[in-house]
């Protein structure tokens, strides 16, 4: 170890606790900085959109579950659906559908034509779609002798189909469609069965 001889010791460099370096390194490290932080905002930003998008896809992809569970949410989804030609349509509910006062009658005696006379309720919540009424015409002992299916177009009321050709508008919560559907056919029936589904 060597020892300083007499006199003061040389000359030494002090000790400085700034270890950021020149001013120009502090400055580019505070760019730096600067820079991830926005980049952590982009990021961010771009997360949170790409999850509201997923989001809104989501649920125009369930739509029509969705408008048939939170009836409240359909004008939303409307509105969301307007600018990309998508609809919302009516739900398929054949729980909440019910057939009140069928009735199938020949109005004029001696002729080919028949009257089915019946009144479609939605007991729902929501807006259910319209079903195919499927009329069975049978025979004294019940058996079948002829099928008719009806759909929308076939049975709505003339004025109904003027405004919505198809019944995509389906039926409301709580409303009622009366009905008559007159036909012709050959075949003598002495009872019917009348039920509804979804094709």
């Amino acid at each position: 170890m060597r020892r300083w001889q007499g006199g003061a010791a040389p000359d030494t460099v002090p000790f400085s606790a700034d270890l950021s370096g020149t001013p120009e390194e502090a400055a580019l490290a505070a760019r730096r900085a600067a820079a991830r932080r926005r980049r952590l905002r982009w990021a961010a930003a771009a997360a949170v959109l790409a999850a509201l998008l997923a989001l809104l896809a989501a649920a125009l992809l369930w739509r029509t579950e969705l408008a048939g569970r939170v009836p409240a949410l359909r004008p939303w989804l409307e509105a969301a659906c307007a600018p990309l030609g998508c609809r919302v349509p009516s739900a398929k509910q054949l729980s909440a559908l019910r057939i009140d006062g069928s009735q199938l009658q020949m109005p004029d005696a001696g002729t080919e034509d028949y009257l089915l006379t019946m009144t479609l309720r939605n007991q729902g919540r929501a807006v259910v779609a319209l079903p195919a009424i499927e009329l069975v015409l049978t025979d004294a002992q019940d058996r079948p002798l002829q099928r008719r299916v009806l759909m929308p177009a076939d049975y709505l009321p003339a004025a109904h189909r003027a405004r919505d050709p198809d019944g995509a508008a389906g039926l409301q919560a709580g409303a009622e469609l009366p009905l008559q559907v007159r036909f012709r056919t050959r075949q003598a029936a002495d009872n019917y069965r009348v039920s509804v589904f979804y094709p």
